[in-house]
């Protein structure tokens, strides 16, 4: 939760709803993060695609967000200064609101 930025406030929330995720069903969460490859394909896409991370997230992260925009033509990327993961929409949800009604407006 720390490492997340959970506000206080929104811990017990974040403590049960994490206790319900079983063993087994983490395990094959964090596997199949570890394993993720970017498909050629994925080369191929029309989607209008914007990549947020944040400045404090690991260094892995923000290489896979850099990989993925190299990878997908005409998408965006954008790095958020002091940010780290799930900061944006957990500690600003207006400013994560204003981003989005604002790219899918474009």
């Amino acid at each position: 939760a720390e490492y997340l930025g959970i506000p206080k406030a929104m811990f017990g929330d974040y403590f049960r709803d994490t206790c319900k995720i079983s063993r087994a069903d983490m395990i094959a969460f964090l596997k199949a993060n570890s394993m993720y490859t970017i498909k050629p394909e994925l080369s191929e896409t029309e989607a209008k695609v914007k990549i947020v991370a944040g400045s404090r997230e690991q260094k892995s992260i923000r290489d896979s967000a850099a990989a993925l925009n190299r990878a997908i033509p005409g998408s965006s990327m954008e790095i958020l200064p002091g940010m780290r993961h799930g900061d944006l929409s957990i500690n600003h949800p207006q400013s994560y609101a204003r981003m989005l009604t604002e790219w899918i407006g474009r």
